[in-house]
């Protein structure tokens, strides 16, 4: 018999087998939204700060998407305006 599924005794007696939902089901996108709408900020960054110690595919993400704000790569100098560049402007 599948492992996956249970015996079952019917109203008359008799074994049906049933089968166990699988925990790990595929979600779509707009299912896992759904799923995660409810949670808090703080929740989610649990997860998610979970999520990039365990899975090198998630801090791949997080990386990249870091990586395409110019104000992520800024290093705050006190004294220095945040628009200062690396360019020699001579007086």
């Amino acid at each position: 018999m599948d492992p996956t599924k249970k015996q079952k005794l019917d109203e008359n007696g008799i074994i049906s087998a049933v089968s166990k939902p699988n925990p790990i089901t595929k979600l779509t996108p707009q299912d896992g939204r759904k799923l995660i709408k409810q949670f808090t900020i703080d929740q989610l960054l649990d997860i998610l700060q979970d999520a990039i110690c365990c899975h090198l595919d998630v801090l791949f993400v997080v990386r990249f998407i870091t990586d395409q704000d110019p104000f992520q790569k800024k290093l705050f100098i006190h004294g220095l305006g945040w628009d200062t560049t690396t360019q020699l402007n001579p007086h």
